[in-house]
């Protein structure tokens, strides 16, 4: 698990999965920030990309070509969820009245907010689509659980020494109170939550879930009787586009593993979860889609410019689900042109999001349990 909207300046976005050949397991003493193996591994990756621009996929005869897409039924149905975002921005009074993010050169969170929902409604199919019910621009710092608060001169110093406020929880339950969040989901104000807040401004997870049955989703769940789930998503604004939609991505994988009651994504493979993320460096010739940190032909975490082509049923994924035909095709990361963001959107537009179900009695369409998930007893 990973507080990501606190990550270090620089540091890699996302939670450290261990190797998809064995089940996730997931320490709750594991901290968000990454260490420097994983900073090194991100600027290999970068030069990597550079290196490798111009090398080509490589197609077998008779697979599907790169640009193929899914076929969607007539008239595909969608959902409409209602977000509450809260940008944690204070405006900086001894230093030009300015926004924390402008003072800082950070992008905007409104944009930044915008992009990331387009994306996700993108890759969805437009099966997902998103209503921004309320965007609070917050003048004020995000609590911490042990009650302290940084202010403008604290955090300005805190950013110029890099010593920073431990322990670093953040206040969920503060949060929720103050904003009414779970009255405003039981009377379906609300479906969703983003945050908008700095790093190191307090110590949030990149999702949380909130509610009844809450269960993991990148983080421990919040227990609130009598309230349906609800993600609270915590995004970083000083990190672009890519970075917010890989936390989405770790909430994915979460709710997941919980429909399909685990994860091994090595060769011994006991449902349809576990064959979707399956590699090439676990499951030589047996690759599909990968995961969030491993591209099909990825051999380390963020290998998303591996210019190493392998065989994959990507393409069995994206045209032919759920009536599998064994197609296959040689590829490498030109395949989402070498690109953090490009790899992601690739890896989501995979995601099954047909209708009706599956043999094994789980949906057929992945997305509805991801932002649906109150709707299906397999996934509350």
């Amino acid at each position: 698990m990973s507080r990501e909207s606190n990550a270090p300046w620089g540091a890699s976005q996302g939670s450290a999965n261990p190797a998809p050949s064995s089940p996730r397991s997931h320490s709750l003493g594991r901290r968000f920030f990454r260490s420097i193996s994983n900073i090194l591994a991100c600027a290999f990756t970068i030069l990597t990309c550079a290196a490798g621009a111009g090398a080509a996929s490589q197609k077998e005869a008779g697979t599907f070509p790169r640009d193929q897409k899914p076929t969607q039924p007539p008239n595909q149905p969608f959902i409409t969820k209602k977000v509450l975002v809260l940008n944690y921005d204070p405006v900086l009074s001894r230093h030009g009245g300015v926004r924390l993010h402008e003072y800082l050169h950070w992008n905007d969170p409104h944009r930044l907010n915008a992009g990331y929902l387009e994306d996700l409604t993108e890759v969805s199919g437009k099966y997902v689509r998103w209503s921004v019910v309320e965007f609070r621009d917050l003048n004020e710092w995000p609590p911490f659980a042990d009650g302290f608060r940084y202010d403008e001169d604290s955090y300005l110093e805190a950013v110029s020494s890099r010593v920073f406020h431990q322990p670093d929880a953040g206040d969920y339950r503060r949060i929720i109170k103050q904003f009414d969040l779970d009255r405003r989901v039981r009377d379906r104000e609300v479906d969703e939550v983003i945050i908008w807040a700095g790093p190191w401004t307090t110590g949030f997870y990149e999702s949380q879930m909130v509610g009844a049955t809450a269960y993991w989703c990148n983080s421990p769940g919040i227990q609130r009787t009598g309230t349906p789930l609800y993600v609270i998503m915590a995004l970083n604004p000083e990190r672009g586009l890519e970075c917010a939609l890989e936390s989405f991505g770790h909430r994915t994988e979460s709710i997941l593993q919980h429909v399909y009651g685990g994860w091994n994504s090595g060769t011994n493979v006991a449902h349809l979860w576990d064959r979707f993320t399956r590699i090439a460096k676990d499951a030589p010739g047996m690759a599909a889609c990968g995961n969030v940190h491993y591209p099909p032909n990825g051999v380390a975490d963020y290998d998303y410019a591996n210019t190493n082509s392998v065989l994959s049923m990507a393409d069995d994924w994206l045209v032919n689900y759920p009536d599998f035909r064994g197609a296959t095709r040689r590829f490498n990361a030109s395949e989402w042109n070498f690109d953090h963001r490009q790899y992601l959107k690739w890896w989501y537009q995979h995601l099954p999001r047909k209708p009706g179900r599956y043999s094994d009695g789980k949906l057929n369409n992945w997305w509805s349990y991801i932002v649906d998930f109150n709707a299906y007893p397999e996934s509350r």
